[in-house]
């Protein structure tokens, strides 16, 4: 899709040349947030263990120790999710 990322950043206000030779974005520490990020790995991390066991029942134990960590936020984001099947 370079072709229509490159039309994309013409039309951006202040976008000078080729989005090709533009210098990489660097990130902005007042958008970083270590507990946020925290979280969402935790929750990004028991849905990819959900997918690993789905045709094996019996490791869904795997699963208690990554969902006993969760504070009653997460338990809210996987329900956010429709993940609530998978809150012991």
């Amino acid at each position: 899709m370079p072709f229509v990322t490159e039309e994309i950043w013409q039309k951006l206000p202040g976008a000078q040349g080729s989005i090709m030779v533009a210098p990489y974005p660097q990130a902005e520490p007042q958008f970083h947030h270590p507990e946020a990020e925290a979280e969402m790995n935790l929750v990004m991390a028991i849905g990819r263990k959900k997918i690993k066991i789905k045709g094996n029942p019996a490791q869904l134990l795997k699963l208690a120790p990554m969902i006993k960590r969760a504070t009653p936020y997460y338990h809210e984001v996987l329900r956010e999710m429709g993940k609530e099947s998978i809150i012991l």
